[in-house]
């Protein structure tokens, strides 16, 4: 095992031992911004710490918050998030748009801030340059904000694919839609083409890796 698997398989193993608490626990996973680190690479020691006591963070009705900053912090909090739902165990994620004294108060409930599923501006980067994307708690705010948008790109897993489809359909001025998630039961798949039919709307997917456009856009997983 890596140090840092080593480490978390500890604190999680003492998280998870004696009667459950029926208000639960929380495990909060904090750093700063890193100016070297890997941060999607040093949480993959996390995620195999993780995975390996499922059911004990189930039973203990564990709540995980995790904020980092640093060199590929975006797809790092995006492997933890997925990872919450493919546990089925919740697990917010927080960027460097999150100071990192503000996750013990939102832990515990005492104060709201943005989180991964909050209203708020993430950094991307598109070659050399830095841009400002927005954050929305729904499809309706994201709709509402941008009346010209309409088509949807759904990176949810094949656990919420299907009901989160089905809210971006009831949004008329949506008129594509890609799946990225793999693994949709085919009955779930078949629902989804036959509604988008109805309503005129073009589905790509589900399992798409996206598209490319050369100098404009890159969706979905295309191109590594």
């Amino acid at each position: 095992m890596t140090y840092l698997h080593t480490c978390f398989h500890y604190a999680v193993d003492l998280i998870s031992r004696g009667q459950p608490n029926p208000k639960g626990k929380i495990l909060i996973i904090g750093g700063g911004i890193a100016n070297f680190t890997n941060v999607a690479a040093t949480f993959k020691g996390i995620i195999r710490a993780l995975k390996e006591y499922k059911n004990p963070l189930i039973n203990h009705q564990v709540k995980i918050f995790v904020r980092r900053g640093g060199p590929n912090y975006q797809e790092g909090l995006k492997a933890m998030r997925l990872l919450g739902e493919s546990l089925g165990v919740p697990i917010k994620v927080f960027g460097p748009e999150t100071h990192i004294t503000e996750i013990v108060p939102l832990a515990l409930g005492i104060s709201k801030g943005s989180s991964g599923g909050g209203h708020h501006i993430q950094k991307f980067y598109w070659g050399t340059k830095e841009t400002l994307l927005p954050v929305y708690t729904s499809v309706k705010e994201a709709v509402q904000k941008h009346p010209d948008a309409d088509v949807v790109v759904n990176f949810a897993s094949s656990r919420s694919v299907y009901s989160s489809t089905l809210d971006i359909l009831s949004y008329p001025r949506i008129k594509v839609v890609a799946l990225i998630a793999e693994g949709v039961p085919e009955r779930h798949a078949r629902e989804i083409l036959h509604l988008a039919k109805a309503k005129n709307v073009l589905i790509i997917g589900p399992a798409t890796v996206g598209g490319i456009k050369p100098g404009c856009f890159r969706i979905g997983n295309s191109g590594g």
